[in-house]
C-alpha cells in the first residue's frame, strides 16, 4: 500500500513539473512578443491560412505606401514597348549583389558605386493631355519626386516615336527633318525654351531628345513638376514623318520622360541597419520576405 502510494506521488509530481514547463514556456514566448514589436507581426500559425493572407495584404500596404499609392493603378493602356524594352535590357545586363539587388551598368558600361547606386533614382512618367489646351502638338507631364523633396536631376530624355508613311511613287533614302521641343519654365507668365534636333530616319523608330536642364529647373523651384511642352517637326509633313504624340489608336508608342536623380549635397538619408534573422540568436531581427506578384494578381502593372 505504501509503495503504491509513493508511485502514485512520484507520477503526480512529473505531471505538475511538465505542466509548469509548458505555462514557462508560454509565459516565456509571451515575454518574448510583448518585448518585440517584429517578433509579434509573426503569424503565430504558419499554417493558418487567414493569418497568411492578413501578412499578405499588409505587404500590399507596404508596396503601395512606398510608390505613393493608395490604390493599385488601373491599367487601361498598355506600356510603351521602348519603356519595357528599356527596363528589360538594364535588369539583364544587371549583376545579381548578394544582398539580392540588381547592379546597373553605368552608361559608359561600368556598375554603379555602392554609393550612387543607394542614392539614385529613375523616374518614368509618360505624356499627358490638357483638355483646355486645343493644340495638337502640345503635351505635358507630372515628374514624381519619389517621396523625396531633395533630388538633383541628373539627366532626362524625352522619348518620341517617329512613324514613317508609305512612300507615294517609289521607295526613299533617309529622311531629315528638324525636330523642335519647346519646354515652359516654370511660373506664371514664364517664357518657352527650345530644345532642337536634326533627326534622321530610314525606318519607324523611337529618338530620344534631352531636357535635362529643363526638367532639373523644374525640380529646383518647387514641387509643382509639371513640364508643358510643345512638339514641332519642320519637314515631316513633305518628307512623310509623322511624330506620335497622343493618339488614343495607338498608346503601345505614347511618348515617355525617364528621369534619373540622385540624393542632393548635404541631404543623405540616414541609413538603418537591422540585424538578419539568421536563427543563431533570439534578438528581434529582420527576416526577408520574396513575394510573386503573380500570387497577389499584381503581374500585370509590376515587372
Amino acid at each position: 500500500m505504501t509503495l503504491r502510494i509513493l508511485r502514485l506521488g512520484v507520477l503526480v509530481a512529473c505531471v505538475l513539473s511538465s505542466r509548469c514547463a509548458a505555462v514557462n514556456d508560454a509565459e516565456a514566448h509571451q515575454e518574448l512578443r510583448d518585448t518585440c514589436a517584429s517578433c509579434a507581426a509573426q503569424p503565430e500559425d504558419p499554417e493558418s491560412g487567414r493569418m497568411d493572407g492578413d501578412f499578405l495584404e499588409a505587404v500590399k500596404r507596404h508596396i503601395l505606401s512606398r510608390l505613393q499609392l493608395r490604390d493599385r493603378p488601373n491599367i487601361t493602356h498598355p506600356v510603351p514597348k521602348a519603356a519595357m524594352v528599356t527596363a528589360l535590357r538594364k535588369l539583364h545586363a544587371g549583376k545579381l549583389r548578394e544582398d539580392g539587388r540588381v547592379e546597373i551598368p553605368n552608361l559608359d558600361g561600368h556598375p554603379m558605386s555602392n554609393e550612387v547606386l543607394e542614392e539614385s533614382s529613375e523616374i518614368i512618367s509618360f505624356a499627358e493631355k490638357d483638355d483646355l489646351v486645343m493644340s495638337k502638338s502640345s503635351l505635358f507631364f507630372l515628374i514624381s519626386n519619389e517621396g523625396n523633396q531633395n533630388l538633383q536631376v541628373t539627366r532626362a530624355t524625352l522619348w518620341l516615336y517617329f512613324k514613317l508613311l508609305l512612300p507615294i511613287v517609289e521607295p526613299r533614302g533617309r529622311r531629315k527633318v528638324m525636330v523642335k521641343v519647346y519646354y515652359q519654365e516654370p511660373g506664371f507668365g514664364s517664357k518657352w525654351d527650345l530644345v532642337e534636333k536634326r533627326v534622321e530616319l530610314r525606318r519607324s523608330g523611337w529618338h530620344t531628345f534631352t531636357l535635362t536642364s529643363a526638367v532639373r529647373l523644374a525640380f529646383e523651384t518647387g514641387t509643382d513638376r509639371r513640364q508643358n511642352l510643345d512638339i514641332r517637326c519642320e519637314g515631316c509633313e513633305t518628307e512623310g514623318v509623322v511624330p506620335v504624340l497622343l493618339d488614343l489608336s495607338d498608346e503601345s508608342h505614347r511618348p515617355f520622360l525617364v528621369v534619373r536623380a540622385r540624393q542632393a549635397e548635404g541631404q543623405h538619408r540616414i541609413r538603418k541597419r537591422g540585424l538578419e534573422c539568421d536563427g543563431s540568436n533570439d534578438l528581434c531581427c529582420r527576416q526577408r520576405f520574396y513575394i510573386d506578384f503573380r500570387l497577389i494578381g499584381w503581374n500585370d502593372w509590376i515587372i
